[in-house]
């Protein structure tokens, strides 16, 4: 199973993969690894996000970019951003 993950998410971003043992270590499904890489694939380390623009990304509904979000926040791997507004986060830089 490891290794589907690993593959998925090796498609979506080489720069991604520096997450992984976070997601792991938090015990973070397969799904919400390949979404969230995807996230990582828009904003990068630089750009901030909040659950809109993950649902426009997605293209999926509020609760589930909800959900995405949790799982990133579990993982470890974005940090709050202040000074934008609500709800804006970046990925941490690994």
């Amino acid at each position: 199973m490891q290794d589907i993950i690993y593959c998925k998410v090796r498609k979506v971003s080489n720069a991604f993969e520096k997450y992984l043992p976070l997601f792991k270590e938090a015990e973070i499904t397969e799904k919400f690894i390949e979404n969230s890489g995807r996230v990582f694939l828009v904003s990068g380390v630089d750009k901030p996000f909040g659950q809109a623009n993950i649902m426009e990304w997605l293209g999926c509904s509020k609760s589930k970019a909800t959900n995405v979000m949790n799982a990133m926040k579990a993982a470890k791997v974005i940090k709050k951003v202040t000074g934008l507004g609500a709800g804006k986060y970046k990925f941490i830089e690994l």
